[in-house]
């Protein structure tokens, strides 16, 4: 019996590989300016909500990771580990041992592990290593349900249902979801040009974002604040 064909990638899984690819890049080569501005991005709703196609948990097409997400992670060291990719010759090799940002997880069943971002290499590879995924998982679960830039309502609408009477189609209300955007969401291009071109967005105020959770620190005459109400659920 043969083996059942592969299956071709469909045009849509097609794009979005193409997009992710040419996020990934854009986005890494400007790490070192977008952690300049983690300030600004995680003050400001639309660069907060930025969503890269390149990041992920599990295997779900709506488990992403938004920029703010990732900062956070990263500050707090969830979101990092230590990369383990192979250098040198062949006779010589070693492994690399360098600042990993990781920025996908999960996987199928027990085959979980991490994907990340050496700030020594300058690599990106996938490990097989499941330590802290339930962890990384409930992080960044946490962040999405905490921290939302749409909502799914239910809306009504005229439609019609089949009759066995006279007429076989009769009107009748029905109901669907429909999901509404709360905040302009930046895409990862829009967002490094904007940080390159030094054209900051203010801070969203306080009484207009979506972003909700707050602890106040003082910082000498300054006063500022960080969102850190998931990572202390971590650390509690």
């Amino acid at each position: 019996m043969q083996p059942p064909a592969h299956r071709p990638p469909t045009p849509e899984q097609l794009e979005h590989w193409r997009v992710s690819s040419l996020e990934h890049e854009l986005f890494f080569a400007n790490l070192d300016l977008i952690l300049d501005h983690e300030r600004d991005i995680l003050s400001c709703d639309e660069y907060f909500f930025c969503r890269p196609a390149f990041t992920h948990y599990g295997v779900y097409s709506n488990s992403h990771i938004n920029v703010g997400t990732l900062l956070l992670g990263w500050r707090h060291g969830i979101l990092i580990d230590t990369c383990r990719g192979v250098l040198g010759p062949r006779k010589e090799h070693y492994v690399c041992g360098g600042k990993a940002y990781v920025y996908r997880f999960g996987g199928l069943l027990s085959r979980t592990g991490w994907g990340g971002f050496c700030s020594a290499c300058r690599g990106s590879e996938f490990f097989w290593d499941g330590t802290l995924t339930w962890l990384r998982w409930d992080f960044a679960a946490s962040s999405n349900r905490q921290f939302k830039d749409r909502v799914t309502e239910v809306e009504e609408y005229e439609g019609r249902n089949f009759s066995f009477g006279p007429v076989s189609l009769v009107p009748a209300i029905k109901t669907r979801k429909v999901t509404r955007s709360l905040v302009e969401v930046l895409s990862v291009g829009d967002l490094m040009n904007e940080l390159i071109s030094k054209t900051i967005r203010p801070a969203t105020p306080r009484d207009k974002s979506l972003l909700t959770d707050f602890l106040i620190v003082e910082h000498g005459e300054k006063e500022e604040r960080e969102m850190i109400k998931v990572i202390r659920n971590q650390n509690a």
